[in-house]
């Protein structure tokens, strides 16, 4: 909750004092909470996990997976409404597509992981990624883009890569 106040004043343009008094309870707040953890039989959250290099890296992947999700579903209405000039039903009708295909592939990626194998839908999953990211690569592979030095998606691949 003092993270939530803390973003909040950092982005209400509250004076330098107001800020400093959050980012103290943020952090106090943050100290008490693992102190706690550490202490208590019954943790909400194991804090040791954090000490694992594996564990924080696939933490990282899994929040950059959410946040591409989440951004694309934000980012692409407010673009159509705002630089395109779009309605706002004409900018969910164009979005509704993607959400379909999720809904359909979540429900057929669970019973996937429940019936046949825990990796299968993992692997496919970045399978996709991957190959969503050459076909990238390759259309934008153009003699204009490479000439004028074009690739923020190449370095993108390469920063995803290990991590996926």
């Amino acid at each position: 909750m003092s993270a939530l106040f803390l973003l909040l004043g950092f982005t209400s343009g509250n004076n330098i004092y107001v800020q400093l008094i959050l980012t103290l309870i943020t952090i106090v707040t943050g100290l008490f909470f693992i102190f706690v953890e550490k202490h208590s039989q019954h943790a909400v959250l194991k804090v040791g996990l954090f000490k694992s290099w594996l564990f924080n890296t696939f933490l990282l992947a899994f929040f950059l997976l959410q946040l591409m999700s989440l951004s694309m579903s934000f980012l692409i209405p407010n673009v159509l409404q705002t630089a395109f000039k779009q309605t706002t039903a004409t900018a969910g009708l164009l979005v509704l597509p993607a959400v379909i295909i999720d809904a359909l592939v979540s429900a057929f990626a669970g019973i996937t992981y429940d019936k046949v194998n825990q990796k299968l839908p993992i692997i496919f999953g970045v399978a996709i990624i991957l190959l969503t990211f050459i076909i990238t690569i390759i259309v934008q592979c153009t003699p204009a883009n490479i000439k004028n030095e074009h690739w923020p998606t190449f370095y993108l691949l390469l920063f995803l890569e290990p991590v996926g």
